[in-house]
């Protein structure tokens, strides 16, 4: 089978990515002309860290070329409120956010899509698409050149205007937030003292809210909401000696501005999608959902990738039925759900007149403690894929596996969460005792046995065999008790079954799968 992939963003790159790594065969196209450099989102939360290594990406590499970002100051010249937000739960080797230019994340993603034989068409311009015959034919331009094919699969990552969402005739709603600028620009600041490189900062004057993201190479990512007031066209605004009286104006402090990148300059809106999938037809990114604040669409937009790249593999390679992907849609669009309100909210109290005030209040109410570090923590409703509670470590249904450390055959320590990436599901069998052979033939008898992976984790003498994980620190124990823990390939935890569930898992695992074979 053939997935087209139509936009070549991060987050359509991303899927093509996970795709291929599965055996997919895939195919991605782009309207322009070539990769855009520009103003995309820099920063780098730990949960897309993680699903970047689940689709391949060596976030190791892309780390040694970002800037790590630990720490937000908000009003740094006036009774400043310094908060820590490196995550303090269990993104192990992916707690500490970083940014990085955008350019480089895509280029990082092609690496990867080359590594499988892929190459972005960029210039081919969907004009058309036509479902039916168990498939969809696409219309494209290309060098003025007219031409079609027929597919498998359509994922649409093709943007707000996207031509897959209108031609699938799905639902859009919008959202617009006429009342706002919303201005973004590469600067390097000259501030009355030194700016630590690790830490974003916050102003907020009424009725403005401006900040400063630190970028690689001593550079900052200067955004700005401002009233539109009528005022004109945003981009007014972008001009750096504006920025910078802007900038003296909220901080009472002399700072000086130089451009160091183009603008981009908007007036927000909220969109989504009624759905994420129709038919043979499914939606990605931007084509899904649109952010009033854009810190969150590529962030979104490579965890949506990672949520769908394994469901449309097991797909397209028979190992599930089609119904698999509608869980795409439960599971993702309740997440950009709850982002969109949450954004949407953040936009238009930061320009309220007591803004300051109403976060000081906020502040102290939770005891000195943010409400969110990066992004809202997600848990996945029970339904297909995901279970109800267990015997021991309940509440981590729906959640991502817990990272704890681990040794692995080789004697070197490894985290746990990081060893689950690759196509397939995979059992954890947390053991205190040798586990009996007939536990073994249970978890790996048909009819899901291709599609699983069993990994004992447990103490020396216990986890003996050459895929199986060592738990000498006891984390793993105390974190996650003992018993059969069920982990989807993109790292979420399903179920939690007591040692003695053989059975069960494979019943949850063929249920999961749609009744398949696995073949």
């Amino acid at each position: 089978m053939t997935v087209l992939v139509v936009g070549a963003g991060p987050a359509g790159l991303a899927l093509a990515a996970g795709l291929a790594g599965h055996g997919v065969r895939c195919r991605v196209v782009d309207r322009r002309p070539s990769a855009p450099a520009g103003t995309g989102c820099p920063n780098v939360w730990p949960r897309t860290q993680r699903a970047l290594h689940l689709l391949g990406v060596d976030v190791e590499e892309l780390r040694r070329s970002a800037r790590s970002f630990t720490h937000k100051v908000w009003q740094p010249h006036d009774d400043p409120i310094t908060i820590d937000i490196r995550e303090d739960t269990d993104d192990g080797p992916w707690r500490v956010p970083f940014t990085v230019d955008q350019e480089i994340l895509v280029a990082a993603l092609l690496r990867r899509l080359a590594e499988h034989g892929v190459e972005v068409e960029w210039g081919r311009d969907v004009e058309a698409l036509r479902p039916g015959g168990g498939g969809v034919r696409v219309r494209w331009r290309h060098g003025g050149v007219a031409g079609s094919a027929p597919v498998d699969w359509v994922v649409g990552a093709d943007g707000a205007e996207s031509t897959v969402r209108a031609a699938a005739g799905v639902g859009w709603e919008v959202t617009p937030f006429d009342q706002v600028d919303w201005v973004q620009r590469d600067v390097v600041v000259r501030a009355p003292r030194p700016l630590d490189p690790h830490t974003e900062y916050i102003f907020h004057a009424p009725r403005t809210h401006l900040g400063l993201v630190p970028l690689p190479g001593g550079r900052h990512r200067l955004f700005l909401a401002a009233p539109a007031d009528g005022g004109g066209a945003p981009e007014r605004l972008a001009d750096p000696d504006r920025l910078a009286a802007l900038l003296r104006d909220v901080s009472g402090a002399a700072y000086e501005v130089r451009a160091a990148g183009p603008a981009w300059s908007v007036r927000p809106r909220a969109a989504l999608a009624e759905t994420f999938r129709r038919g043979r037809c499914l939606l990605l990114g931007e084509a899904a959902r649109v952010f009033p604040l854009p810190v969150q669409a590529m962030n979104t937009g490579v965890q949506d990738a990672a949520n769908l790249a394994w469901k449309l593999a097991a797909v397209a390679s028979g190992r599930a039925d089609e119904g698999l992907l509608d869980t795409y849609t439960a599971e993702r669009r309740e997440v950009a759900a709850g982002l969109l309100a949450r954004t949407g909210w953040l936009l238009t109290s930061s320009l309220e007149p007591e803004a300051v005030e109403l976060f000081r209040a906020g502040y102290a109410r939770r005891g000195g403690r943010p409400l969110v570090r990066t992004e809202p923590e997600v848990v996945l409703p029970p339904g297909r894929l995901v279970g109800g509670p267990g015997p021991a470590g309940a509440e981590l249904a729906g959640r991502p596996l817990p990272d704890v450390p681990v040794v692995d055959h080789a004697g070197a320590e490894v985290s746990l969460a990081a060893t689950v990436a690759g196509p397939w599901w995979t059992v954890l069998v947390l053991a205190d005792t040798p586990v009996p052979p007939e536990l073994y033939r249970r978890l790996r008898c048909r009819p899901v046995a291709p599609a699983v992976r069993v990994r004992v984790v447990g103490p020396c003498g216990v986890a003996t065999g050459p895929e199986d994980l060592r738990d000498r620190s006891g984390r793993a124990r105390r974190r996650l008790g003992t018993g059969l823990l069920v982990v989807r390939p993109d790292g979420y935890l399903a179920q939690h079954f007591t040692s003695d569930g053989g059975a069960a898992v494979g019943a949850f695992l063929t249920r999961a799968l749609g009744g398949s074979d696995g073949r």
